[in-house]
Formats: C-alpha cells, sequence, structure tokens
C-alpha cells in the first residue's frame, strides 16, 4: 500500500524563457511555480449579477411534490451515510420523518 502513496518518478529536463536547460529539483520547481503563477489569473471572469436567474421550464413542467412524498423521501434515507452539510445526521432525519414531514413539505411549497 505504501508504495501506492509514493512517487518515484522525476520531471525533465524544462526549458527556462532563456532556453537554457534547466535540470535541478529546485530550479525546476522555481520554473514551474513561475509558470503556473503567471496562468492562474489568465483565465477571464465573467462578470457576476445581482440579477435573480430566468426561470426554466413552466409549472406543468415541475415535480409535484406532497406531504406522503416527503415523508416517503425521509422514510427512506440511507442511516450509513455521513451528515449533510448543515450538521443533520440522516437517521434523525428518518427517525422524525413523521414529525417534519409536514413542516419541510410547507417549506417546499412556498419556495
Amino acid at each position: 500500500m505504501a508504495d501506492k502513496t509514493n512517487t518515484t518518478g522525476n520531471v525533465g529536463p524544462l526549458l527556462n524563457e532563456m532556453g537554457a536547460l534547466v535540470t535541478e529539483d529546485t530550479e525546476k520547481a522555481e520554473l514551474l511555480n513561475a509558470f503556473f503563477v503567471s496562468t492562474a489569473g489568465s483565465c477571464p471572469e465573467e462578470p457576476r449579477t445581482t440579477e435573480a436567474p430566468e426561470e426554466v421550464g413552466t409549472m406543468e413542467e415541475s415535480v409535484l411534490v406532497d406531504e406522503d412524498w416527503v415523508k416517503d423521501q425521509l422514510s427512506n434515507l440511507d442511516i450509513h451515510k455521513s451528515m449533510n452539510p448543515d450538521g443533520m445526521h440522516p437517521w434523525v432525519l428518518r427517525e422524525l420523518a413523521e414529525v417534519i414531514a409536514r413542516p419541510l413539505f410547507i417549506i417546499f411549497a412556498k419556495s
């Protein structure tokens, strides 16, 4: 297993800006670093807007959700999965499915 984490390959010789061959590891590292630093900001960013995104689709295409569907989804959560980004474990959501299905449905319906 240890052989999978350690690499023995080396970076071959590189040419610097002057066309000279660079063979020393530290010089190659500095050359690669300078290259990546110079190209890191070269991608133009798209202008950011504060406008709301356009609505996509129609009401007929939207998914119809009811309280029973929410309860079924919560009841079928895999309790062996890790916690959500909000820190809520699937086991808790599954155990509380009967209690929280209605409030979650209301939140979903109003959004």
